[in-house]
Protein backbone atom coordinates (compact mmCIF):
# COMPACT_ATOMS: atom_id res chain seq x y z
CA UNK A 1 0.00 0.00 0.00
CA UNK A 2 1.05 3.54 -0.69
CA UNK A 3 -0.57 6.96 -0.97
CA UNK A 4 -1.28 8.49 -4.34
CA UNK A 5 -3.15 11.39 -5.91
CA UNK A 6 -5.98 10.25 -8.13
CA UNK A 7 -9.08 11.87 -9.66
CA UNK A 8 -12.03 11.88 -7.23
CA UNK A 9 -14.63 11.10 -9.90
CA UNK A 10 -15.35 7.51 -8.84
CA UNK A 11 -13.57 6.75 -5.58
CA UNK A 12 -15.44 8.95 -3.12
CA UNK A 13 -18.59 10.97 -3.28
CA UNK A 14 -19.87 13.68 -1.03
CA UNK A 15 -22.41 16.19 -2.21
CA UNK A 16 -20.80 19.58 -2.50
CA UNK A 17 -17.33 18.40 -3.47
CA UNK A 18 -16.18 19.58 -6.87
CA UNK A 19 -16.72 16.79 -9.36
CA UNK A 20 -13.18 16.53 -10.74
CA UNK A 21 -11.04 17.29 -7.71
CA UNK A 22 -8.01 15.09 -7.07
CA UNK A 23 -7.77 13.24 -3.76
CA UNK A 24 -4.90 11.61 -1.94
CA UNK A 25 -5.95 8.01 -1.31
CA UNK A 26 -4.47 4.63 -0.62
CA UNK A 27 -3.40 2.78 -3.74
CA UNK A 28 -2.17 -0.72 -4.49
CA UNK A 29 1.15 -0.68 -6.26
CA UNK A 30 1.54 -3.70 -8.46
CA UNK A 31 4.21 -4.04 -11.09
CA UNK A 32 3.35 -1.53 -13.82
CA UNK A 33 -0.01 -0.56 -12.27
CA UNK A 34 -1.36 2.07 -9.93
CA UNK A 35 -4.77 0.94 -8.67
CA UNK A 36 -6.72 3.27 -6.35
CA UNK A 37 -8.68 1.68 -3.53
CA UNK A 38 -12.34 2.66 -3.27
CA UNK A 39 -12.98 4.07 0.20
CA UNK A 40 -16.54 5.36 -0.08
CA UNK A 41 -17.81 8.73 1.07
CA UNK A 42 -15.84 10.83 3.49
CA UNK A 43 -17.41 11.44 6.91
CA UNK A 44 -19.51 14.62 6.72
CA UNK A 45 -17.18 16.67 8.93
CA UNK A 46 -14.15 15.77 6.79
CA UNK A 47 -16.00 16.40 3.54
CA UNK A 48 -16.98 19.85 4.83
CA UNK A 49 -13.42 20.74 5.82
CA UNK A 50 -12.04 19.38 2.54
CA UNK A 51 -14.57 21.38 0.55
CA UNK A 52 -13.78 24.63 2.39
CA UNK A 53 -10.04 24.17 1.94
CA UNK A 54 -10.33 23.19 -1.73
CA UNK A 55 -12.63 26.12 -2.47
CA UNK A 56 -10.14 28.54 -0.88
CA UNK A 57 -7.42 27.18 -3.18
CA UNK A 58 -9.72 27.41 -6.21
CA UNK A 59 -10.56 31.04 -5.36
CA UNK A 60 -6.87 31.94 -4.99
CA UNK A 61 -6.06 30.33 -8.34
CA UNK A 62 -8.97 32.14 -9.96
CA UNK A 63 -7.68 35.40 -8.49
CA UNK A 64 -4.21 34.74 -9.86
CA UNK A 65 -5.50 33.78 -13.31
CA UNK A 66 -7.83 36.77 -13.61
CA UNK A 67 -5.50 39.27 -11.94
CA UNK A 68 -8.03 40.02 -9.20
CA UNK A 69 -6.28 40.56 -5.84
CA UNK A 70 -9.65 40.75 -4.04
CA UNK A 71 -10.14 37.04 -4.71
CA UNK A 72 -6.76 36.34 -3.13
CA UNK A 73 -7.78 38.28 -0.03
CA UNK A 74 -11.11 36.42 0.19
CA UNK A 75 -9.45 33.05 -0.22
CA UNK A 76 -7.16 33.79 2.72
CA UNK A 77 -9.97 35.18 4.89
CA UNK A 78 -11.77 31.84 4.67
CA UNK A 79 -8.74 29.55 4.79
CA UNK A 80 -9.21 27.56 8.04
CA UNK A 81 -5.54 27.57 9.11
CA UNK A 82 -4.97 31.24 8.31
CA UNK A 83 -8.19 32.30 10.04
CA UNK A 84 -7.29 30.22 13.11
CA UNK A 85 -4.01 32.08 13.54
CA UNK A 86 -4.66 35.62 12.31
CA UNK A 87 -7.43 38.20 12.58
CA UNK A 88 -9.00 39.63 9.41
CA UNK A 89 -6.91 42.79 9.80
CA UNK A 90 -3.73 40.73 10.20
CA UNK A 91 -4.59 38.62 7.13
CA UNK A 92 -5.21 41.78 5.12
CA UNK A 93 -1.94 43.36 6.27
CA UNK A 94 0.07 40.19 5.63
CA UNK A 95 -1.37 39.77 2.14
CA UNK A 96 -0.84 43.44 1.30
CA UNK A 97 2.81 43.15 2.42
CA UNK A 98 3.27 40.07 0.24
CA UNK A 99 1.72 41.83 -2.76
CA UNK A 100 3.99 44.85 -2.21
CA UNK A 101 7.11 42.68 -1.81
CA UNK A 102 6.30 40.78 -5.02
CA UNK A 103 4.82 43.68 -6.99
CA UNK A 104 7.46 43.44 -9.75
CA UNK A 105 6.47 39.78 -10.38
CA UNK A 106 2.72 40.43 -10.28
CA UNK A 107 2.33 42.67 -13.31
CA UNK A 108 -0.69 40.69 -14.54
CA UNK A 109 -2.79 41.88 -11.58
CA UNK A 110 -5.16 44.64 -12.67
CA UNK A 111 -4.66 46.67 -9.52
CA UNK A 112 -2.86 46.22 -6.25
CA UNK A 113 -3.99 49.33 -4.36
CA UNK A 114 -5.87 47.45 -1.70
Amino acid sequence: MAAGTVPDIILTYNGGLAEYRDMKLQVDLEPLTFDPIHVGPLPDQLALLNNINARCVELAVEGALTGDPQKIYHSLYFDPLTAAVLSLDEIHSMTKELFEACRHDLTYFKHLNM
